[in-house]
């Protein structure tokens, strides 16, 4: 009773402390918040912290998205759409806030840059909110382009913006871009919530704890995408929302690399799996007392073994990429029927007639097509 006792405690312990680990990062992002308002001679410097954190958060966004997209297996079965989803609203946010850091590090235009905080926030909201639908709702094909179809509407938009940018909302901005920037926030933080909850029962059955990260980075956007509908420039609450985004950003992007690094060993010891079992092949072979022989689907030898070798006298580099009828002596029906079937033929051998049983047999590829054919041939005593 007393190890039972001991091990609900731990479990207890456990989703205390995990329960907790949002607050407590909240709470010291706040602290270092505190001493960042701006204020006179420090607006240089607060003004590069700024776009530090639009760009850090951008480029973590960014790599870990697309490093993601291009590692991952996209004709895995029962892969997990979350984090496609996860994915897609961090290459589009990304993009948005990195063209937002990027138009006001370069203050090459004569109009004030737009801001593209709300509608990335609108757009990693509504995306990140579809993790809430069961997965036959996403079509796999949707979910194949979606990082993409997003990075390139957020791309689109983000440099169409440039040419509207007094269209784009900001709280920084009148009252009247207010009244659309907040419903946009709003929409944003709701679904970053929703995510956050998703995360949060999943997480609950991870006994790898990784599902911590998605969950703690949703519940910082969302906190953030409210923020929005309160802070203003240069403000206490403009800075914390700056810092929860730019924390969210590496929670999210950690949880995404880790997941990469993950597939990476995943490969590597598929590898080693492969040139394990290439390995027992190529003894199997060497070794084996029949004769084993493959073709390509021109009929041309890819691969002999040493007894095949042996009894035909010849060596490796005579045989290989050559025709079967074009170094031995067989009947015309052994020649090019590659169909799988078994039989008895007659060979002459060094001048020397021998009966062999034969098994014949197809090669495919990974796609099941056709490419070559191969046999193995036993000699009767």
């Amino acid at each position: 009773m007393s190890s039972v006792s001991a091990g609900q405690s731990d479990r207890l312990w456990g989703r205390g402390v995990q329960a907790a680990e949002g607050p407590v990062i909240v709470l010291l992002l706040f602290a270092v918040a505190f001493f960042l308002p701006d204020s006179g001679d420090g607006h240089r410097l607060h003004a590069s912290l700024h776009i530090f954190l639009l760009a850090g958060g951008a480029f973590a966004a960014l790599f870990s998205a697309l490093f993601w997209m291009l590692i991952r297996n996209e004709d895995e079965e029962g892969s997990d759409h979350r984090f496609i989803l996860l994915a897609s609203a961090l290459l589009g946010m990304g993009i948005l806030d990195g063209l937002d850091g990027f138009y006001r590090g370069y203050a090459v235009f004569s109009f004030p840059p737009p801001h593209l905080h709300v509608p990335a926030l609108f757009i990693g909201g509504v995306t990140l909110a579809l993790t809430g639908l069961p997965t036959g709702m996403l079509s796999r094909g949707l979910l194949k382009f979606l990082p993409w179809l997003i990075g390139c509407i957020c791309l689109v938009v983000g440099i169409l913006l440039l040419f509207f940018f007094g269209t784009v909302p900001a709280q920084e901005m009148s009252s009247s871009l207010r009244s659309i920037a907040r419903p946009l926030a709003f929409v944003g933080g709701i679904g970053f919530f929703v995510a956050w909850l998703v995360f949060l029962r999943t997480r609950q059955g991870d006994a790898s704890g990784e599902n911590r990260l998605p969950a703690n980075g949703s519940f910082l956007f969302a906190l953030a995408s409210f923020l929005s509908l309160f802070s203003s420039g240069w403000d206490l609450l403009w800075w914390f929302r700056h810092l929860l985004l730019f924390f969210a950003y590496l929670l999210c992007s950690f949880f995404l690399l880790s997941f990469c690094r993950d597939e990476v060993k995943k490969l590597r010891g598929n590898r080693e799996e492969l040139e394990t079992t290439k390995k027992k092949l190529a003894d199997i072979l060497a070794h084996s007392p029949a004769l084993i022989a493959l073709k390509d689907a021109g009929g041309r030898f890819v691969l002999t073994n040493r007894r095949f070798e042996k009894y035909f006298g010849l060596e490796q580099k005579d045989i290989i990429g050559r025709a079967e009828e074009d170094i031995l002596d067989i009947p015309p029906r052994a020649q090019h029927n590659e169909a799988e079937e078994e039989y008895e033929e007659t060979l002459c051998i060094n001048k020397e007639k021998r009966v062999l049983s034969t098994s014949r047999f197809p090669l495919t590829d990974f796609g099941q097509e056709n490419c070559g054919g191969g046999y193995i041939r036993i000699f009767h005593q």
